[in-house]
Protein backbone atom coordinates (compact mmCIF):
# COMPACT_ATOMS: atom_id res chain seq x y z
CA UNK A 1 0.00 0.00 0.00
CA UNK A 2 0.55 3.32 -0.46
CA UNK A 3 0.32 6.89 1.22
CA UNK A 4 0.40 10.33 0.87
CA UNK A 5 1.69 12.93 3.92
CA UNK A 6 -1.20 14.02 6.00
CA UNK A 7 -1.42 16.96 8.53
CA UNK A 8 -0.90 14.29 11.22
CA UNK A 9 1.00 11.24 10.04
CA UNK A 10 0.31 9.24 6.86
CA UNK A 11 -3.36 8.53 4.93
CA UNK A 12 -3.62 5.63 2.95
CA UNK A 13 -4.48 6.18 -0.38
CA UNK A 14 -4.29 2.95 -2.35
CA UNK A 15 -4.32 -0.69 -1.39
CA UNK A 16 -4.68 -2.00 2.08
CA UNK A 17 -2.55 -1.78 5.68
CA UNK A 18 -0.46 -4.71 6.17
CA UNK A 19 1.02 -5.48 9.79
CA UNK A 20 -1.60 -4.46 11.69
CA UNK A 21 -3.16 -6.51 14.37
CA UNK A 22 -6.81 -5.79 11.79
CA UNK A 23 -4.99 -6.19 8.03
CA UNK A 24 -6.27 -9.64 7.92
CA UNK A 25 -10.10 -8.71 8.67
CA UNK A 26 -9.56 -5.90 6.37
CA UNK A 27 -8.29 -8.11 3.33
CA UNK A 28 -10.74 -10.65 4.02
CA UNK A 29 -13.71 -7.63 4.39
CA UNK A 30 -11.97 -5.95 1.02
CA UNK A 31 -11.54 -9.52 -0.90
CA UNK A 32 -15.44 -10.86 -0.01
CA UNK A 33 -16.59 -7.06 -1.38
CA UNK A 34 -14.59 -7.23 -4.80
CA UNK A 35 -15.49 -10.63 -5.62
CA UNK A 36 -19.26 -10.94 -4.84
CA UNK A 37 -20.66 -7.35 -5.08
CA UNK A 38 -18.68 -6.43 -7.66
CA UNK A 39 -17.20 -8.80 -10.29
CA UNK A 40 -19.32 -11.92 -9.79
CA UNK A 41 -22.55 -10.13 -11.92
CA UNK A 42 -19.83 -8.69 -14.83
CA UNK A 43 -18.11 -12.28 -15.49
CA UNK A 44 -20.99 -14.91 -17.27
CA UNK A 45 -18.39 -17.74 -16.79
CA UNK A 46 -19.49 -17.28 -12.50
CA UNK A 47 -22.24 -19.47 -13.20
CA UNK A 48 -20.12 -22.60 -13.51
CA UNK A 49 -19.05 -22.79 -9.98
CA UNK A 50 -20.95 -25.10 -8.01
CA UNK A 51 -19.16 -24.24 -4.76
CA UNK A 52 -16.50 -21.73 -3.47
CA UNK A 53 -14.36 -21.38 -0.70
CA UNK A 54 -12.15 -18.74 0.42
CA UNK A 55 -9.45 -18.62 3.00
CA UNK A 56 -8.38 -14.77 2.53
CA UNK A 57 -6.43 -14.92 -0.60
CA UNK A 58 -6.38 -19.03 -1.11
CA UNK A 59 -9.70 -19.96 -2.91
CA UNK A 60 -11.23 -23.41 -3.79
CA UNK A 61 -14.01 -23.70 -6.91
CA UNK A 62 -15.62 -26.69 -7.72
CA UNK A 63 -15.61 -26.13 -11.29
CA UNK A 64 -18.17 -27.71 -13.71
CA UNK A 65 -16.77 -26.14 -17.20
CA UNK A 66 -13.55 -27.32 -18.66
CA UNK A 67 -10.03 -26.29 -18.32
CA UNK A 68 -10.13 -24.01 -21.01
CA UNK A 69 -13.23 -21.91 -19.63
CA UNK A 70 -11.16 -22.00 -16.03
CA UNK A 71 -8.28 -20.14 -18.13
CA UNK A 72 -10.79 -17.72 -19.66
CA UNK A 73 -12.43 -17.05 -16.23
CA UNK A 74 -9.28 -15.92 -14.25
CA UNK A 75 -7.91 -13.95 -17.06
CA UNK A 76 -11.50 -11.65 -16.65
CA UNK A 77 -10.76 -12.05 -12.96
CA UNK A 78 -7.51 -10.18 -12.90
CA UNK A 79 -9.13 -7.88 -15.37
CA UNK A 80 -11.85 -6.66 -13.77
CA UNK A 81 -9.47 -7.32 -10.32
CA UNK A 82 -6.72 -4.75 -11.79
CA UNK A 83 -8.62 -1.44 -10.95
CA UNK A 84 -7.82 -2.60 -7.49
CA UNK A 85 -4.19 -3.94 -7.07
CA UNK A 86 -5.32 -7.77 -6.85
CA UNK A 87 -4.20 -10.24 -9.46
CA UNK A 88 -4.81 -13.63 -8.88
CA UNK A 89 -1.63 -15.47 -10.01
CA UNK A 90 -1.12 -19.03 -9.84
CA UNK A 91 -4.19 -21.03 -10.27
CA UNK A 92 -3.87 -25.30 -10.67
CA UNK A 93 -7.19 -27.61 -11.79
CA UNK A 94 -7.65 -31.25 -11.97
CA UNK A 95 -8.75 -34.22 -10.25
CA UNK A 96 -6.30 -33.52 -7.70
CA UNK A 97 -5.69 -30.02 -5.73
CA UNK A 98 -3.80 -28.03 -2.79
CA UNK A 99 -5.50 -26.24 -0.57
CA UNK A 100 -3.97 -24.82 2.48
CA UNK A 101 -2.85 -27.86 4.27
CA UNK A 102 -5.06 -30.40 2.74
CA UNK A 103 -4.83 -32.62 -0.25
CA UNK A 104 -8.26 -33.32 -2.50
CA UNK A 105 -8.57 -35.63 -5.15
CA UNK A 106 -11.52 -37.33 -6.78
CA UNK A 107 -11.06 -41.34 -6.52
CA UNK A 108 -12.20 -43.49 -9.36
CA UNK A 109 -16.15 -43.12 -8.05
CA UNK A 110 -15.60 -39.37 -8.62
CA UNK A 111 -16.08 -38.95 -4.51
CA UNK A 112 -14.00 -36.33 -2.96
CA UNK A 113 -11.51 -37.10 -0.49
CA UNK A 114 -8.34 -35.75 1.57
CA UNK A 115 -5.75 -36.22 3.27
CA UNK A 116 -2.74 -34.47 4.43
CA UNK A 117 -0.62 -31.82 2.34
CA UNK A 118 2.94 -30.63 3.37
CA UNK A 119 4.68 -28.33 1.10
CA UNK A 120 8.12 -29.66 -0.53
CA UNK A 121 9.93 -27.12 1.13
CA UNK A 122 8.94 -27.82 4.67
CA UNK A 123 11.87 -29.96 6.61
CA UNK A 124 9.95 -31.40 8.42
CA UNK A 125 11.79 -30.36 11.97
CA UNK A 126 9.77 -29.93 15.36
CA UNK A 127 10.40 -28.97 18.60
CA UNK A 128 13.64 -31.04 19.93
CA UNK A 129 13.17 -32.53 23.13
CA UNK A 130 16.96 -31.83 24.22
CA UNK A 131 15.52 -28.20 24.23
CA UNK A 132 14.45 -26.24 27.35
CA UNK A 133 11.05 -27.07 27.62
CA UNK A 134 8.70 -29.19 30.10
CA UNK A 135 8.15 -32.54 29.81
CA UNK A 136 4.72 -32.13 29.20
CA UNK A 137 5.28 -29.65 26.42
CA UNK A 138 7.38 -32.62 24.25
CA UNK A 139 4.40 -35.06 24.96
CA UNK A 140 1.53 -32.06 23.84
CA UNK A 141 3.19 -31.44 20.58
CA UNK A 142 3.75 -35.03 19.56
CA UNK A 143 0.13 -35.31 20.28
CA UNK A 144 -1.13 -32.50 18.20
CA UNK A 145 0.46 -33.33 15.45
CA UNK A 146 -0.68 -36.63 15.07
CA UNK A 147 -4.49 -35.30 15.67
CA UNK A 148 -3.80 -32.94 13.09
CA UNK A 149 -2.12 -35.42 10.84
CA UNK A 150 -5.26 -37.88 11.42
CA UNK A 151 -8.23 -35.28 11.47
CA UNK A 152 -6.71 -34.11 7.47
CA UNK A 153 -7.19 -37.62 6.51
CA UNK A 154 -10.93 -39.28 5.02
CA UNK A 155 -9.49 -42.36 4.17
CA UNK A 156 -8.28 -45.08 6.77
CA UNK A 157 -4.82 -46.33 4.55
CA UNK A 158 -3.53 -42.31 4.10
CA UNK A 159 -3.85 -41.73 7.96
CA UNK A 160 -1.87 -44.53 8.74
CA UNK A 161 0.59 -43.62 5.72
CA UNK A 162 0.74 -40.50 7.10
CA UNK A 163 0.90 -41.27 10.75
CA UNK A 164 3.63 -43.21 10.08
CA UNK A 165 5.97 -40.39 7.67
CA UNK A 166 5.14 -37.78 11.18
CA UNK A 167 6.68 -40.45 13.90
CA UNK A 168 9.78 -40.54 11.81
CA UNK A 169 10.10 -36.93 11.40
CA UNK A 170 9.37 -36.61 15.60
CA UNK A 171 11.91 -39.55 16.28
CA UNK A 172 14.30 -37.93 14.44
CA UNK A 173 13.56 -34.86 16.22
CA UNK A 174 14.46 -36.85 19.51
CA UNK A 175 10.76 -37.95 20.37
CA UNK A 176 10.77 -41.67 22.40
CA UNK A 177 9.30 -44.17 19.78
CA UNK A 178 7.90 -45.91 22.54
CA UNK A 179 5.57 -42.60 23.47
CA UNK A 180 4.95 -42.42 19.87
CA UNK A 181 3.25 -45.35 19.63
CA UNK A 182 1.28 -45.18 23.19
CA UNK A 183 -0.22 -41.88 21.80
CA UNK A 184 -1.45 -43.69 18.48
CA UNK A 185 -4.41 -45.47 19.57
CA UNK A 186 -5.27 -42.72 21.79
CA UNK A 187 -5.09 -39.91 18.63
CA UNK A 188 -7.21 -42.96 16.64
CA UNK A 189 -10.01 -42.89 19.09
CA UNK A 190 -9.99 -39.12 19.45
CA UNK A 191 -10.84 -39.07 15.60
CA UNK A 192 -12.98 -41.77 14.79
CA UNK A 193 -14.75 -42.73 18.52
CA UNK A 194 -16.88 -39.10 18.12
CA UNK A 195 -18.67 -40.34 14.53
CA UNK A 196 -19.60 -43.44 16.07
CA UNK A 197 -20.84 -42.38 19.07
CA UNK A 198 -22.80 -39.71 18.04
CA UNK A 199 -24.77 -42.27 15.94
CA UNK A 200 -25.20 -44.69 18.45
CA UNK A 201 -25.74 -43.05 21.72
CA UNK A 202 -28.26 -40.23 21.18
CA UNK A 203 -28.87 -39.02 24.68
CA UNK A 204 -27.16 -35.87 25.06
CA UNK A 205 -24.63 -35.81 28.45
CA UNK A 206 -25.56 -34.33 31.74
CA UNK A 207 -24.18 -30.53 32.07
CA UNK A 208 -22.36 -29.52 35.19
CA UNK A 209 -23.38 -27.00 37.49
CA UNK A 210 -20.36 -26.28 40.30
CA UNK A 211 -21.09 -24.65 43.58
CA UNK A 212 -18.36 -22.99 45.49
CA UNK A 213 -18.91 -23.64 49.25
CA UNK A 214 -16.96 -23.49 52.29
CA UNK A 215 -16.01 -26.64 54.32
CA UNK A 216 -18.44 -27.20 57.31
CA UNK A 217 -19.90 -30.12 58.75
CA UNK A 218 -23.26 -29.67 56.97
CA UNK A 219 -21.28 -30.51 53.69
CA UNK A 220 -22.14 -34.16 53.79
CA UNK A 221 -25.92 -33.75 53.97
CA UNK A 222 -26.11 -30.91 51.37
CA UNK A 223 -24.16 -33.26 48.47
CA UNK A 224 -27.05 -36.01 49.66
CA UNK A 225 -29.90 -33.30 48.96
CA UNK A 226 -28.37 -31.93 45.54
CA UNK A 227 -28.34 -36.04 44.43
CA UNK A 228 -31.72 -36.42 45.59
CA UNK A 229 -32.99 -33.39 43.59
CA UNK A 230 -31.12 -34.65 40.18
CA UNK A 231 -34.32 -36.25 39.63
CA UNK A 232 -36.54 -33.66 40.27
CA UNK A 233 -34.95 -30.96 38.08
CA UNK A 234 -34.70 -33.36 35.09
CA UNK A 235 -37.88 -32.34 33.78
CA UNK A 236 -37.26 -28.74 34.21
CA UNK A 237 -33.98 -28.02 33.39
CA UNK A 238 -32.45 -31.42 31.60
CA UNK A 239 -30.13 -33.54 32.52
CA UNK A 240 -27.89 -31.98 34.90
CA UNK A 241 -25.16 -33.18 37.81
CA UNK A 242 -24.72 -30.95 40.14
CA UNK A 243 -21.17 -30.63 42.11
CA UNK A 244 -19.27 -28.90 45.12
CA UNK A 245 -16.40 -27.11 44.83
CA UNK A 246 -15.31 -26.83 48.74
CA UNK A 247 -12.91 -24.37 50.26
CA UNK A 248 -10.39 -24.36 52.46
CA UNK A 249 -11.32 -22.80 55.70
CA UNK A 250 -8.74 -19.54 57.21
CA UNK A 251 -6.09 -21.15 59.14
CA UNK A 252 -3.14 -19.85 60.73
CA UNK A 253 -1.04 -22.04 58.22
CA UNK A 254 -2.49 -20.10 55.02
CA UNK A 255 -2.34 -16.50 56.71
CA UNK A 256 0.80 -16.06 58.51
CA UNK A 257 3.31 -19.15 57.44
CA UNK A 258 3.45 -18.49 54.00
CA UNK A 259 7.27 -17.40 54.06
CA UNK A 260 8.97 -20.23 55.42
CA UNK A 261 11.75 -17.29 56.82
CA UNK A 262 9.00 -15.69 58.86
CA UNK A 263 8.10 -19.11 60.89
CA UNK A 264 12.60 -19.79 61.03
CA UNK A 265 14.71 -18.77 64.12
CA UNK A 266 17.87 -17.50 62.88
CA UNK A 267 20.48 -19.51 64.36
CA UNK A 268 23.17 -16.60 64.67
CA UNK A 269 20.97 -14.16 65.53
CA UNK A 270 23.19 -13.33 68.42
CA UNK A 271 26.05 -12.67 66.02
CA UNK A 272 24.95 -9.69 64.40
CA UNK A 273 20.97 -9.63 64.42
CA UNK A 274 20.44 -11.40 60.62
CA UNK A 275 18.52 -13.86 59.66
CA UNK A 276 21.16 -16.72 58.37
CA UNK A 277 21.12 -19.77 55.76
CA UNK A 278 22.38 -22.00 58.90
CA UNK A 279 20.59 -25.35 59.36
CA UNK A 280 21.92 -24.99 62.81
CA UNK A 281 22.69 -28.52 63.53
CA UNK A 282 25.81 -29.09 65.21
CA UNK A 283 27.05 -31.90 63.02
CA UNK A 284 26.76 -30.05 59.66
CA UNK A 285 29.73 -29.42 57.75
CA UNK A 286 28.36 -26.74 55.50
CA UNK A 287 27.06 -24.31 58.23
CA UNK A 288 30.77 -22.48 58.83
CA UNK A 289 30.66 -21.73 55.15
CA UNK A 290 26.65 -20.45 54.45
CA UNK A 291 26.14 -16.56 54.10
CA UNK A 292 23.34 -14.31 55.27
CA UNK A 293 20.31 -13.29 54.22
CA UNK A 294 20.87 -10.25 52.37
CA UNK A 295 24.63 -10.56 51.55
CA UNK A 296 24.86 -9.21 47.72
CA UNK A 297 28.09 -11.09 45.54
CA UNK A 298 29.08 -9.45 42.88
CA UNK A 299 30.05 -11.21 40.00
CA UNK A 300 31.22 -10.22 36.39
CA UNK A 301 29.81 -6.52 36.77
CA UNK A 302 26.33 -8.15 37.98
CA UNK A 303 25.15 -8.41 41.85
CA UNK A 304 23.03 -11.28 43.54
CA UNK A 305 21.44 -10.93 46.71
CA UNK A 306 21.47 -13.96 49.08
CA UNK A 307 17.83 -14.69 49.66
CA UNK A 308 16.85 -15.73 53.73
CA UNK A 309 14.33 -18.08 53.27
CA UNK A 310 16.62 -21.16 52.53
CA UNK A 311 19.13 -23.42 54.30
CA UNK A 312 22.18 -25.90 53.65
CA UNK A 313 19.43 -28.15 54.25
CA UNK A 314 17.46 -27.07 50.99
CA UNK A 315 17.39 -29.62 48.29
CA UNK A 316 16.21 -29.18 45.18
CA UNK A 317 18.12 -25.99 44.11
CA UNK A 318 20.50 -23.71 42.54
CA UNK A 319 23.88 -22.93 44.91
CA UNK A 320 26.18 -20.81 44.55
CA UNK A 321 29.89 -20.54 45.54
CA UNK A 322 32.49 -17.53 45.50
CA UNK A 323 36.71 -18.01 46.36
CA UNK A 324 37.54 -15.77 48.89
CA UNK A 325 41.06 -16.06 47.88
CA UNK A 326 40.40 -14.56 44.33
CA UNK A 327 39.97 -11.01 44.37
CA UNK A 328 37.48 -9.02 42.58
CA UNK A 329 36.68 -8.93 38.61
CA UNK A 330 38.39 -12.59 38.43
CA UNK A 331 36.97 -16.04 37.24
CA UNK A 332 35.91 -16.97 41.05
CA UNK A 333 32.02 -17.70 41.29
CA UNK A 334 30.61 -21.14 40.35
CA UNK A 335 27.08 -22.30 40.32
CA UNK A 336 25.78 -25.62 40.52
CA UNK A 337 22.63 -27.46 41.25
CA UNK A 338 21.43 -30.88 43.16
CA UNK A 339 18.24 -32.99 43.77
CA UNK A 340 20.60 -33.78 47.18
CA UNK A 341 20.31 -31.64 49.93
CA UNK A 342 22.56 -29.17 49.72
CA UNK A 343 24.96 -29.78 52.69
CA UNK A 344 24.98 -33.48 51.18
CA UNK A 345 25.94 -32.32 47.82
CA UNK A 346 29.18 -30.54 49.54
CA UNK A 347 30.50 -33.66 50.90
CA UNK A 348 30.66 -34.27 47.27
CA UNK A 349 32.58 -31.75 46.54
CA UNK A 350 34.92 -32.09 49.80
CA UNK A 351 35.58 -35.53 48.86
CA UNK A 352 37.54 -34.27 45.66
CA UNK A 353 40.20 -32.23 47.68
CA UNK A 354 43.08 -34.26 46.93
CA UNK A 355 45.51 -35.21 44.46
CA UNK A 356 44.09 -38.16 43.15
CA UNK A 357 40.45 -36.99 42.48
CA UNK A 358 40.39 -33.59 42.34
CA UNK A 359 39.89 -33.40 38.58
CA UNK A 360 36.70 -34.44 39.32
CA UNK A 361 35.26 -31.64 40.83
CA UNK A 362 35.07 -27.47 39.42
CA UNK A 363 36.04 -26.40 43.10
CA UNK A 364 39.10 -28.71 43.49
CA UNK A 365 40.16 -27.81 40.19
CA UNK A 366 39.66 -23.89 40.86
CA UNK A 367 41.97 -24.54 44.08
CA UNK A 368 44.19 -27.16 42.27
CA UNK A 369 45.03 -24.55 39.67
CA UNK A 370 44.74 -21.19 41.19
CA UNK A 371 45.77 -21.57 44.70
CA UNK A 372 47.92 -24.76 44.98
CA UNK A 373 49.34 -23.83 48.19
CA UNK A 374 45.84 -23.23 49.88
CA UNK A 375 44.92 -26.49 48.21
CA UNK A 376 44.84 -27.85 51.77
CA UNK A 377 42.08 -25.37 52.81
CA UNK A 378 39.34 -27.40 51.04
CA UNK A 379 35.89 -25.89 50.53
CA UNK A 380 36.59 -22.98 53.58
CA UNK A 381 38.16 -20.67 50.58
CA UNK A 382 34.42 -20.48 49.61
CA UNK A 383 31.68 -18.28 50.40
CA UNK A 384 28.49 -20.30 49.91
CA UNK A 385 24.92 -19.91 49.05
CA UNK A 386 21.51 -21.54 47.86
CA UNK A 387 20.34 -19.08 45.53
CA UNK A 388 16.68 -20.70 44.43
CA UNK A 389 14.79 -23.94 45.15
CA UNK A 390 12.90 -25.07 42.24
CA UNK A 391 11.08 -28.39 40.72
CA UNK A 392 13.83 -31.35 39.75
CA UNK A 393 12.61 -31.00 36.41
CA UNK A 394 13.47 -27.55 36.12
CA UNK A 395 16.86 -27.80 37.69
CA UNK A 396 18.77 -27.86 34.20
CA UNK A 397 16.99 -25.22 32.68
CA UNK A 398 17.99 -22.50 35.99
CA UNK A 399 21.25 -23.62 36.40
CA UNK A 400 21.74 -22.99 32.15
CA UNK A 401 19.76 -19.63 33.41
CA UNK A 402 22.20 -17.95 35.79
CA UNK A 403 25.23 -19.56 34.37
CA UNK A 404 24.17 -17.14 30.84
CA UNK A 405 23.22 -14.47 33.19
CA UNK A 406 26.71 -14.20 35.02
CA UNK A 407 28.72 -15.57 31.96
CA UNK A 408 30.01 -17.92 34.66
CA UNK A 409 30.50 -20.58 31.58
CA UNK A 410 33.02 -18.26 30.46
CA UNK A 411 33.99 -15.72 32.84
CA UNK A 412 33.87 -18.35 36.23
CA UNK A 413 34.56 -21.54 37.46
CA UNK A 414 31.75 -22.98 35.51
CA UNK A 415 34.34 -23.01 32.81
CA UNK A 416 36.44 -25.87 34.35
CA UNK A 417 36.54 -28.73 32.70
CA UNK A 418 35.97 -31.75 34.82
CA UNK A 419 36.21 -35.70 34.59
CA UNK A 420 33.04 -37.27 35.21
Amino acid sequence: SSGINAEYGYQAKQGIPTGGCDSRQIADIFLHWLLFTHISDTIDLWSLIEMFKRFIDDCLLLWRGTRRQFSIFVEKLNVAAANYGIRFGSWEIGREVNFLDVKLYLDLNNKINYRIYTKPTDARNYLRTDSFHPTHTFRSVAFSQMLRVADRNSLDSTRAEDLTQLKMDLRRSGHDSKLLDELEPKVLQRVVAPEETATTNSVPPPETVVFAVNHSKELVQLRRILKEAEEDMLPLIGPTKFMLATRKGVSIGNRVMKNSAIGRVPVDMEEGGEWSQKCGDGRCKACPLMGKGGDVFSINGKSITVPAKYTCATSNCIYMAQCKLCGQGEENTYFGQTMQRFNSRLNGHRSHFNEMDYMKSALSVHAKEKHPDQFSMGLTMYRMAVIRECQPQSLNREEFRHTERFRTNCMGINRCRVER
